[in-house]
């Protein structure tokens, strides 16, 4: 048997910018100062395959992405080492 690479495909149908701030004590209902806010390719597809990622394995994460937020979204995989493939639209994502 010859041992083959493996890719995992992963379909990201609803990919979403991710934000998180963190902060050094949350206060319910006042106002927060963030340390630092971060920002992530995110829905559970683009999660997947950042995942995939830090695990060691290779993947592909494909999808659509259109406007300012699809170029966001592919330098944010691109920070994140993760390869894709977007088809381009013309609505924001």
């Amino acid at each position: 048997t010859e041992n083959y690479p493996i890719m995992i495909l992963v379909f990201a149908p609803f990919p979403a910018l991710e934000r998180v701030a963190l902060t050094e004590k949350f206060v319910s209902g006042g106002a927060q100062k963030p340390l630092r806010v971060s920002t992530w390719a995110g829905g559970a597809g683009l999660r997947g395959a950042s995942v995939i990622r830090l695990l060691g394995g290779e993947t592909l994460a494909v999808g659509f992405a259109g406007g300012r937020i699809g170029d966001l979204l592919a330098d944010a995989l691109d920070k994140q080492d993760v390869p894709h493939i977007f088809t381009r639209t013309a609505s924001e994502t």
